[in-house]
């Protein structure tokens, strides 16, 4: 298989690794730790960047709570969830395995 650098990437070829990776998560199949994956997300999106979101986290008998410094049309941030497009974002705690709340809208 060929790597490419996500620079080097096309955004449909990006969407397609971020959403295979998303299913292969959903089914317990990770190729790549979390930590890292975002690392690359992070780095990716940097490049195309118009503003920067601050996002503060209150953790609170290990519930982890995101509070942007704004609100956003495009992206919904709720609780520990970050909704951006079709894309669910859930952050954990290290260490913490629980079951995906679910979302109905």
């Amino acid at each position: 298989m060929i790597m490419k650098h996500f620079s080097e990437m096309n955004e449909q070829q990006f969407e397609k690794i971020i959403d295979n990776y998303i299913d292969r998560t959903a089914i317990g199949q990770t190729d790549a730790p979390a930590d890292v994956f975002f690392d690359l997300l992070a780095q990716r999106l940097a490049q195309k960047v118009d503003e920067t979101v601050t996002l503060l986290v209150d953790i609170e008998n290990n519930d982890l709570t995101l509070r942007p410094d704004r609100e956003f049309s495009d992206i919904v941030i709720r609780g520990n969830e970050i909704i951006v497009g079709n894309h669910r974002f859930v952050l954990q705690l290290s260490g913490q395995v629980t079951a995906s709340p679910v979302v109905t809208q």
